[in-house]
């Protein structure tokens, strides 16, 4: 334990960073109610004071944590320690310090035991050791609020601490609960085992620290994830997961070695969240987590929003036995609707007032088309600026998407990240005489209050601002799994398209113009009701 507490202060960690070592050296004992036998046994170094930020460990059972302000009581003694005397000398000072402390009419119950140490053992000369009993820890125990996410989260102002992952929140009036949507991130999960929640915590530790293919290096980001699900009754767990996010520079994660462990991207996603703080600790984890999901689901039955009470999670964002404040947070997805194939409404897709943690959607007006059929429209869309990718031999749909979305996350010159917004649009131009394939493009549009377009900085990226056009566009649902199917879904809705239009005065206006699209709202993983659209361009 303390070659790995060395190694640590000597650089072993994500920055390389070394500490000057400190004294005591402290080491921890906790005992069973009984006495009979220690539960808990640790070994720490204090970090410099001046040490802010530290660095995370690489080796995965190295913890860093934060002390409470604690009461003591010490006894200090000098005898020479050696190997062969140090547990029983340990031992001996306790029972002198608990013998003299009940002579005192003192009867500490407490069960949390230490030895500090200032000398290496076997050392010659004069020696100092102490031993000590925790009597009570700060009052700052009893604090409820939770940490500030600015205490946890990097930042231009704390560029040291971990990175989180990034949603938009709408906290719910009147109320502790809030909607996130969730960000695309990578994430490392593996499955819980027996309940050996530290098992699972070592195989994600293990694959960020190099147990992988390429043998990369990671850096864990927060919150750590306990995913769980329930039977539809409720009453019983059928499987559960932990999760880790992770900082991915290159964008394609290496392989895990564990079959145990799995890499991926997470599609956005909306939850509902409750945070609160207090202690949290592994004595009174599953009492305070079971009794914070019991209210959440309480409260529930007096809100209106539909959320799968199957699908359950806690979000950890300190390290068991840290010290307060503490942030927790409990969770449930908020579930779609069952039915795949009916057309998802624009309500449950565009942010509005009553749906804030929507993604705003290119904005449009409507026209008559003159049409008698209820899946076609006519649309005037306003001005807007939108980032796109022409699709090359060497550019594929999924490569251009990669890099709509890296731009958004923050890969342009001025390193802003831009909320999401609806729908990614494939803009297909044919030649108008023998309509053949001219230029094919998937863009997406910057959102509206944007105060700043910034430039691309991968020249595939293009910054264009299109001036109102008007288009007739048809939806139509349905899961649709690969781009592949797309493209074929996207072939079979146009043709009925045409022939919808075929007779009226819109006859050949798609080969006219030369402009017609695909516009997909949903990723190809989200569940429930979706919503597609093909469309021609009427007029620039």
């Amino acid at each position: 334990a303390f070659q790995r507490l060395r190694s640590y202060m000597g650089g072993n960690n994500y920055r390389n960073e070394t500490y000057n070592l400190t004294l005591p050296l402290i080491i921890t004992a906790s005992f069973s109610e009984d006495y009979s036998h220690m539960t808990e046994h640790h070994m720490g170094v204090l970090l410099p004071s001046d040490v802010k930020y530290p660095a995370e460990p690489h080796h995965y059972q190295v913890k860093i944590v934060n002390l409470p302000r604690q009461k003591v009581i010490v006894r200090a003694f000098g005898d020479e320690l050696i190997y062969e005397n140090a547990h029983r000398l340990y031992e001996l000072n306790l029972e002198k310090l608990f013998y003299e402390l009940r002579a005192k009419g003192m009867d500490i119950k407490s069960r949390d035991m230490f030895a500090l140490v200032y000398d290496d053992i076997g050392v010659k000369g004069p020696q100092r050791h102490e031993v000590g009993v925790i009597t009570e820890s700060s009052i700052d125990d009893e604090k409820e609020e939770p940490k500030k996410f600015s205490d946890i989260c990097r930042s231009e102002d704390h560029p040291d601490l971990p990175e989180c992952a990034k949603f938009k929140s709408y906290p719910i009036s009147g109320t502790d609960y809030e909607i996130r949507a969730y960000y695309p991130h990578f994430v490392a999960a593996t499955p819980i085992k027996d309940n050996d929640y530290k098992a699972a915590f070592g195989e994600l530790q293990k694959y960020l620290n190099g147990w992988n293919e390429y043998a990369s290096l990671y850096e864990m980001a927060v919150p750590v994830t306990l995913s769980m699900k329930l039977s539809d009754d409720l009453d019983s767990l059928e499987e559960q997961y932990l999760a880790m996010g992770f900082s991915c520079p290159e964008d394609e994660p290496s392989e895990p070695l564990s079959s145990e462990v799995k890499v991926f991207k997470t599609p956005f996603y909306t939850v509902l969240v409750k945070p609160f703080g207090g202690k949290v600790d592994e004595n009174n984890a599953n009492e305070v987590y079971e009794k914070k999901f019991r209210e959440m689901f309480a409260d529930m039955e007096k809100y209106d929003i539909p959320v799968s009470h199957t699908d359950i999670f806690v979000l950890a964002y300190d390290y068991p036995g840290a010290s307060l404040p503490q942030r927790h947070e409990i969770g449930v997805l908020i579930k779609d609707k069952e039915d795949e194939d009916g057309v998802k409404p624009f309500s449950e897709i565009c942010q509005s007032d009553v749906n804030p943690h929507l993604l705003e959607c290119a904005r449009f007006s409507s026209f008559e088309t003159g049409l008698n059929v209820s899946d076609v429209e006519g649309r005037v869309y306003d001005r807007h600026t939108m980032v796109e990718v022409e699709l090359t031999e060497n550019i594929s749909y999924e490569d251009a998407l990669k890099e709509l979305f890296r731009y958004i996350r923050g890969a342009n010159d001025q390193q802003i990240v831009y909320n999401m917004t609806v729908p990614v649009i494939g803009t297909v131009r044919v030649d108008s005489d023998d309509g053949n394939l001219m230029e094919a493009k998937v863009a997406v549009a910057i959102p509206s209050d944007a105060e700043h377009v910034a430039e691309p900085t991968s020249t595939w990226v293009k910054v264009v601002v299109y001036e109102p056009y008007k288009v007739i566009v048809k939806s139509f649902g349905g899961k649709i799994e690969s781009v592949e199917r797309l493209d074929a879904a996207y072939k079979e809705k146009f043709n009925e398209l045409a022939r919808e239009l075929d007779g009226t005065h819109w006859t050949g206006i798609a080969r006219k113009n030369g402009y017609i699209f695909g516009m997909e709202y949903d990723m190809p993983d989200s569940k429930g009701l979706k919503r597609h659209e093909v469309g021609v361009v009427v007029s620039l």
